[in-house]
């Protein structure tokens, strides 16, 4: 494929060690174009700095799924490049220092370490970036186009400030348990680890709301003057909202595969430890709890699927909640995939109501 810019052969030197194989294993992802995307930025950083400097490839493809570029299936080939423009790249230097990395439109890397700069991509990577994204030319936007080095050390302590309290007990978790009680912390770890073959990841949002506070509070001057707030603020991340649910139980990926394919032993277990956790949440709050049996925000191909639960359930209840939950997904799921692609609904919301014992439904089509 002939493009433009693009010379015929090239043998790129490689003075910092870049093309090591231990830098870029998928471990089972297919997130080939991420690490393909992160080898190039990393060129681009070690050659500008003079050491080397890798991308967190595994921070890029954990935005990609949350924000909609990729899937555990696999990624677009213009997915890191917009996930680089809205959200940032995490990079580590040769000395161990951290920084990050937002890229413009117009082909401009804003850089957030020690003092943050703006540096332009050059040659092939400029033409590159104007080819994969092609709206990006003549948009009419400047050639400084981007965030501004105040915006960028923010955009650094938010990020951050937003994965306080995330911490993933197995490798490749499929099942993310969210709440706001760190009282909850210990449990939780305990009773969910080694499920087999279940991986789990937790996120406290008390430690991750105490976070943003500190950094908000950091910050409310610059956004009352207005040098905060414009062009690269960072999208928050989506989760469950915990001023609503007490606890967040979300299955990243693969809950037909419990229900179909392994031995129903498997989930048999996993409604006994759900029970339990819902017992224990409901000794500290009387808040709701979310189950999320499939999700866009992990797979855009598929519906989102959500189960509302009051608190103050007996257990015969939950136990006719969870086998509801389950049936109720799979037939959700299966008429999705069977119906029309540009009338069907994605977005399915079940409340059950304990008064009647009935489910209050709520579907729709979001963008």
């Amino acid at each position: 494929m002939n493009q433009p810019g693009f010379p015929d052969e090239y043998t790129v030197p490689d003075p910092y060690g870049l093309f090591d194989a231990s830098n870029h294993i998928q471990k089972g992802e297919n997130n080939c174009t991420s690490h393909t995307f992160a080898l190039m930025m990393e060129f681009q950083l070690s050659n500008l700095f003079k050491q080397r400097i890798l991308i967190d490839v595994d921070d890029l493809w954990e935005k990609q799924k949350k924000f909609g570029t990729a899937t555990r299936e696999g990624d677009y080939i213009d997915g890191p490049w917009e996930i680089a423009i809205s959200h940032g790249l995490k990079f580590k230097t040769q000395r161990g220092i951290i920084g990050f990395l937002y890229l413009s439109r117009t082909g401009k890397m804003s850089i957030s370490w020690g003092r943050p700069r703006r540096i332009n991509l050059k040659g092939i990577m400029r033409n590159f970036l104007k080819w994969i994204l092609p709206s990006s030319v003549g948009h009419g936007l400047s050639e400084d186009h981007g965030p501004s080095n105040e915006q960028l050390k923010y955009n650094q302590e938010q990020h951050l400030a937003h994965g306080a309290g995330f911490e993933i007990l197995d490798e490749g978790p499929n099942l993310t348990i969210e709440f706001s009680d760190t009282r909850l912390s210990e449990y939780i770890k305990a009773e969910f680890t080694g499920i087999f073959p279940l991986r789990i990841q937790i996120w406290n949002h008390a430690q991750q709301k105490s976070e943003l506070e500190r950094v908000a509070k950091k910050y409310q001057d610059d956004f009352k003057r207005g040098r905060l707030g414009g062009i690269g603020s960072p999208v928050p991340p989506e989760f469950i909202d915990l001023a609503l649910f007490s606890v967040g139980i979300i299955f990243n990926w693969g809950f037909q595969h419990i229900i179909k394919d392994l031995d129903t032993k498997v989930w048999q277990i996993l409604k006994t430890k759900i029970i339990n956790l819902f017992r224990e949440s409901g000794k500290k709050s009387n808040g709701q709890v979310a189950i999320v049996t499939s999700s866009r925000l992990f797979r855009r191909e598929m519906p989102t699927i959500s189960f509302i639960l009051p608190s103050g359930l007996s257990e015969a209840q939950l136990q006719e909640c969870l086998n509801f939950i389950s049936t109720k997904t799979m037939e959700v799921i299966d008429g999705f995939l069977t119906g029309d692609s540009h009338d069907r609904n994605n977005f399915f919301q079940f409340t059950y109501e304990p008064a009647d014992g009935k489910w209050k439904a709520l579907e729709k089509r979001t963008g």
